[in-house]
């Protein structure tokens, strides 16, 4: 172990960096409750990690966990983690000043890597050295791209003392990188690039090969313009690239150009150039164009460019909901992470939903519900600690106030006492008019916060819709208003077990969830889960496990020929000579080894070893350990590394059928109607010549759905992802989605289909009265046409782009139908259109997206029993079943059967819900509501003085739409439930009145209750209208965080962005383009190519792109590329259109790339968000990011960007085009109310004039396209052949 220089301070970096590559040993305190070790830990440079290693004595270990430098977003001194809270007498054993805590992710919740040095010294070294390398100069490109390199050749676990890979290697290499071209050529390439002609290739030719195929010719030949020789870049070639092509003012700087130039020639050692003349090979000078450097976004923006005098009003400012949150509303974990991950991100409106404490002391959590608490004090410290970090600009604290006088009190001195100087209690200027500047107010805390009008004290807690978020909540809307909810168990109607939902109690419905799945613990997300079996059973889910192998050692040799060459293949097998062993048989320098695995007994247990000093408790165990530590012989030392799989081992499982039909198996599926029930039968599809290929029909979205499984070498595949048996397929998506969300879950055979047929209470599930997902029902699916499709055949439907289609249904092979116009149920491409959600949730779905089921309680029974088998106490409800309900489901229908734990708990639940039908029954819950109603009005405003007193901006009042400009005071301001600010901003006359009060007051916007699951409305048409503080779900990475992500992207990421100059103009409106006195763009994006664009988990990348226009109505727009098949390494498209934009101001650019998979489906790949404004022009990188907008490793598209003045062409033209567009935007508006309301009354009609309409803005846009100079206007797809 190396020793860290004394004194840190006097060391320079690179001696730090030297002793940390070597290692240091530090204690580790786990994220799960387990005692602490003693782990070596090593700072790798080479590959940017840092790496955790198990302290052994063998020659060589591996690693068992890794951190990406480039997902270190914070290194803390210190004890400051749970990790240390929860073992505090092991954290007392160590000096504090010797721990800190690496914060590290990408996502929003992050993980912690919590240790103890050995000595302060040590402790230092590594915060010093973490700080270090985490500067933002240590992530350029080329950097990253060695060190990625360096990662993924360590990751093919190279051998021999010079470290090479063979063949297998290199496939397994190139099947990540996911490209099927270089895959079919692997043999070919390994041959070229073995520059030593060993039959092994180092990590120096490793390095050449991903240089050589990572460039695509197509694309360096878009540039032999630049380039005389076609071979290479000279200085002048470069300068003249970046004046006439990048209009990059930087093109006279000759030592930035020199500079950039030495950065990114890589110089092989087979190539010669004189440093004093700097040139780029055009491979080098494509992966500049690839890298950070070359970013659509202007660098300019990157820092705070605006105006910040203005008064804060003017400024859109980042805001967050329910920060507290990890995840969902109801149940997820609170933590005070959140408040420091929000602010580093830029956050400057953070909110915090304070109650009553146990103790006497205010606590913050999503009042009754299942989220965990957290103590106020804590959290206050916390955003003390990290509000200014990131910006210097206020933070605002919304609070939530449900504490009563006493607690509001204890609240308004930890603020003081926190806070000190920046908390702000007084005006800035008491003779004012309008809000301060962001300038005026840096460094402050300002709290959100009613104020009392006088001085007199009341007693009491503040009436709930006075309680921060008080316009437009009703009864049902949020769970803090809710009789009762909370987790109850409830029988699945498959497997029988009985498993957690989430149950929400109203006046007259009990809701309830999808079955909860297990949160997972930060520890748990590195582990493999084998805690379905019993430890002494983990190995029969291995693949390496083959049981009884017929044949014995000669059968496990012959398995093993394919892995000859593979150091470590291995397989484990019941022993034939000794009854009750093992044998393990595994591979070493292309000879086959055999190792008896014995057995003893030793305190009652059974023991399993090699050698009788090192006992393991079980098979898998002991394999385990074998994967990290070498076997040993007076020979050799080798550690177990490739496993070999079993051959047929889906004979016999319950879910492979050998003889089953389609017909047959839809037939057993459409018994089971709940999503993941599945088999496994022969393909009917004509598969090659001496294979055999297979099928898995499945349920999904209420629907029976197939997919082949294509059969070649042994392997199995489902698209692009490889198996080496149908038992690991099967395997895999039981633990990962194979069709959109669902997992395989139900294994379905005539023996469960014969025990679901006895069962009588099965019918309650799919029983008239209840809200299911899982039911087969006819919703009506519309969409919308992405592009232009002219019918090629009589039974074909012709649109233009933008054009409705209704009716749909969905079909296999890329072929949909669907009504457009007067043609009915007519086939068109699926890839030419996208599916339209409309927004209809309305009572019977209160928990949202998360909903699984409701029954009404209006006239139910309710009874006890104990489930003495299970431990369970169950409360069976009986509703009144409607009265067109049929005789045979009257007959069946048995009830709801709910179970808890502890009967206090049922007993509860039973309360609460008769006496919730007893008020629906009697009407007595209308009148209660009235008499409620009439109660608040007389109720006084009870605010504890000391609360009051600390309040100067940001108090809320009520909203009046007809008293909109004159709300009071300017420092008042109003919040608002988003359902309430859509129907302003979407109404052409209240959204100007809107955006007027909005120059003069605050508003913050609010995500509506049923949103348990955390996601997001669109914030862009709010911002349009004005409202500065559009609070999302931070924790939530969905296309609208991102949308929030890209907005506040300039300005320096302050969390501040002054609002567009055209919205202070007087008369605009948002939703009139006329009033707009903007200057309106045409923007043309060519997608040239990519790279590195790979999916999670298995299989090849098929990827597309989507580009899309969002801003004011009549800007939206959207175009999408062809898909790539199989190469997400380096995809070539060369597509491309023009956008016109209106209002670029106000609009932003998204980039996401989608990955097709076997069904048709698009899946999200990463994504990119711009402000238009802020976009470079020319041959432009657009580095991609992940749901979360953390950047993803080497992920980019190299794009082309021009832009022009729209009215080139002519005025008269342009306006033209504009006029339709409004008046496509607004009828199709209206057509989709038409289709969800009433699809008979008239849309046939409406939908002829929209489709007319967009013939004739067709026709002027192709005119236009014609014109010399322009570019044309993209209007046509690919389309998969019939």
């Amino acid at each position: 172990m190396s020793q860290i220089p004394g004194a840190v301070s006097g060391a320079d970096i690179g001696t730090i960096l030297s002793a940390l590559e070597r290692g240091t040993v530090m204690v580790r305190f786990p994220a799960r409750k387990r005692r602490p070790e003693k782990k070596l830990f090593c700072l790798k440079v080479d590959t940017f990690e840092v790496v955790q290693y198990p302290l052994s004595k063998g020659t060589r270990t591996v690693a068992e966990e890794s951190i990406d430098i480039r997902e270190i977003k914070e290194v803390r001194e210190g004890i400051s983690s749970k990790d240390f809270e929860r073992l505090p007498d092991e954290a007392k054993k160590v000096d504090q000043y010797c721990c800190f805590v690496i914060y590290h992710g990408a996502e929003f919740r992050l993980t912690t890597l919590s240790v103890a040095a050995l000595c302060r010294d040590e402790c230092d070294a590594w915060v010093k050295a973490l700080k270090h390398v985490t500067l933002a100069g240590n992530f350029a490109s080329h950097l990253l791209t060695h060190r990625w390199l360096n990662k993924e050749f360590l990751a093919l676990e190279p051998s021999g003392d010079s470290l090479t890979i063979g063949q297998i290697e290199l496939k397994k290499y190139i099947l990540r990188i996911s490209s099927k071209a270089l895959l079919n050529k692997a043999r070919q390439l390994f041959t070229d690039f073995d520059y030593s002609r060993a039959g092994r290739m180092g990590v120096e030719d490793f390095f050449n090969l991903y240089h050589s195929t990572i460039h695509v010719k197509t694309i360096g030949e878009r540039f032999y313009p630049f380039c005389a020789d076609r071979q290479s870049l000279t200085f002048s070639e470069v300068q003249m690239f970046f004046r006439e092509e990048q209009k990059d003012m930087r093109a006279d700087d000759t030592v930035y150009l020199a500079g950039l130039i030495r950065e990114y020639a890589r110089v092989p050692n087979r190539t010669v150039r004189d440093p004093r003349l700097p040139s780029l090979l055009l491979p080098e000078f494509v992966n500049f164009l690839f890298s950070k450097q070359n970013s659509v976004f202007a660098e300019e923006y990157a820092q705070i460019y605006q105006d910040m005098d203005r008064p804060i009003s003017h400024y859109w400012i980042a805001s967050s909901h329910n920060t507290y949150l990890t995840g969902n509303q109801y149940s997820s974990e609170s933590s005070c992470e959140c408040y420091s991950r929000a602010l580093r991100m830029g956050c400057r409106c953070i909110e915090l939903d304070c109650w009553e404490g146990p103790d006497g002391n205010p606590i913050i959590y999503h009042g009754r519900t299942l989220t965990s608490k957290i103590r106020f004090i804590d959290v206050i410290k916390t955003i003390k600690d990290h509000a200014f970090v990131t910006s210097e600009y206020p933070v605002i604290l919304s609070i939530e106030q449900h504490c009563d006088i006493q607690q509001q009190r204890i609240m308004a001195r930890q603020f003081k006492e926190v806070f000190g100087d920046a908390l702000l209690t007084e005006l800035v200027d008491v003779n004012a008019m309008k809000l301060p500047s962001p300038n005026a107010l840096k460094r402050k805390i300002i709290i959100k916060h009613k104020k009392l009008d006088g001085t007199e004290e009341t007693s009491g807690n503040i009436k709930p819709e006075e309680a921060g978020e008080e316009e437009g909540v009703t009864f049902n809307s949020d769970l803090c208003n809710s009789i009762l909810n909370g987790l109850l168990f409830m029988q699945d109607p498959i497997d029988k077990n009985w498993a957690k939902h989430y149950f929400v109690l109203t006046e007259d419905k009990l809701y309830f969830t999808e079955q909860q799945e297990k949160e997972e613990d930060e520890g748990d997300k590195t582990e493999t889960n084998t805690e379905t079996l019993p430890s002494t059973e983990q190995h029969l889910k291995e693949k390496w496990f083959h049981g009884k192998l017929a044949g014995g050692r000669v059968a496990a040799e012959k398995l093993l020929t394919d892995y000859k060459d593979v150091n470590g293949a291995f397989l484990v097998r019941e022993s034939t000579t000794f009854t009750g062993d093992y044998s393990l048989s595994f591979v070493r320098d292309g000879k086959y080894n055999h190792c008896r695995i014995q057995t003893k007994s030793e305190g009652g247990k059974t023991k399993f070893y090699l050698i009788e000093q090192t006992l393991f408790d079980s098979i898998y165990e002991l394999i385990m350990h074998y994967k990290t530590n070498p076997l040993k012989s007076q020979t050799f030392e080798q550690v177990l590394a490739e496993p070999v799989p079993q051959q047929n081992s889906h004979l016999g499982k319950a879910w492979f059928h050998e003889n089953l039909s389609r017909t047959e198996a839809e037939e057993m599926l459409k018994k089971v109607r709940m999503d993941g029930a599945f088999l496994i039968r022969p393909s009917e599809q004509n598969p090659k010549a001496g294979q055999k290929n297979y099928a898995i029909s499945f349920r999904a979205e209420g629907k029976v759905k197939h997919c082949r499984i294509e059969v070649d070498g042994g392997q199995y595949s489902i698209g692009s992802a490889i198996f080496d048996s149908l038992t690991e397929l099967v395997q895999y998506y039981e633990a990962n989605p194979l069709y959109r969300r669902m997992r395989l879950k139900y294994a379905i055979n005539e023996d469960l289909l014969k025990s679901l047929g006895e069962a009588e209470s099965d019918d309650v599930y799919y029983h008239p009265i209840y809200y299911t997902f899982n039911e087969e029902k006819a919703t009506p699916i519309t969409c919308k046409a992405l592009f232009d499709y002219t019918a090629v055949r009589p039974d074909e439907l012709s649109f233009c782009k933008d054009a409705m289609v209704t009716n749909v249904e969905k079909h296999v092979g890329g072929w949909w139908k669907g009504d457009c116009g007067n043609k009915k149920q007519k086939w068109f491409p699926a890839n030419h259109v996208e599916e339209v959600q409309l927004d209809e949730v309305t009572e019977d779905r209160q928990l949202g997206n998360l909903q699984q089921g409701a029954i009404d309680i209006s006239g139910c029974t309710t009874e006890i029993h104990h489930l003495s088998s299970n431990n369970l106490y169950a409360l069976k409800i009986v509703p009144v079943l409607k009265a067109e309900c049929t005789e045979q489901e009257k007959e069946n229908h048995v009830g709801l059967m709910v179970a808890a734990q502890s009967l206090e708990e049922i007993l509860k639940w039973q309360k609460a819900i008769d006496e919730a039908r007893n008020k629906a029954n009697s009407h007595a819950l209308a009148q209660m509501e009235k008499e409620k109603e009439r109660k608040k009005d007389e109720q006084k405003k009870r605010i504890a003085i000391e609360m009051s007193d600390i309040i100067a901006y940001c108090r809320p009042v009520p909203f009046d739409e007809n008293k909109m400009n004159d709300m009071g005071k300017y420092y008042n301001m109003c919040s608002f439930v988003e359902t309430r600010v859509e129907k302003i901003v979407h109404n052409k006359s209240l959204a100007a009145q809107f955006l007027v009060h909005a120059h003069t007051y605050l508003n913050r916007v609010y995500p509506k209750g049923q949103r348990l699951d955390s996601s997001n409305y669109d914030p862009v048409p709010m911002w349009n209208g004005g409202c500065q503080m559009v609070s999302l779900n931070y924790q939530t990475g969905d296309k609208f965080m991102q949308l929030n992500e890209g907005k506040f992207l300039q300005n320096g990421k302050c969390g501040y962005v002054l609002m567009a100059d055209c919205m202070f103009d007087a008369g605009f409106n948002p939703l009139d383009i006329s009033t707009q006195k903007t200057n309106p763009i045409t923007l043309s994006v060519q997608i040239i190519g990519g790279r590195h664009l790979l999916r999670q988990g298995r299989g090849m990348t098929c990827p597309l792109v989507e580009v899309e226009v969002i801003g004011v109505e009549v800007d939206y727009n959207k175009y999408r590329t062809s898909t790539c098949k199989e190469n997400g390494f380096n995809p070539v498209w060369n597509e491309g259109c023009d956008f016109d934009i209106n209002n670029p101001s106000l609009a932003l650019l998204r980039f996401t790339v989608l990955d097709e998979d076997a069904f048709g489906d698009a899946n999200f790949l990463g994504q990119a968000v711009f402000p238009v404004q802020c976009l470079r022009t020319g041959y432009r990188s657009v580095p991609l990011k992940n749901a979360f907008s953390e950047e993803l490793e080497l992920c980019s598209l190299l794009v082309h960007l021009e832009m022009r003045s729209a009215v080139e062409e002519g005025e008269e033209l342009y306006c033209t085009i504009r006029s339709l567009r409004e008046d496509i935007t607004r009828m199709s508006k209206q057509f989709q109310h038409m289709v969800r309301d009433d699809p008979t009354n008239g849309s046939d009609q409406l939908a002829e004039i929209i489709q007319e309409k967009q013939l004739q803005l067709r026709k002027l846009n192709s005119a236009r396209a014609r014109k010399p100079g322009q570019a044309k206007v993209a209007h046509s797809h690919i389309t998969i052949p019939r």
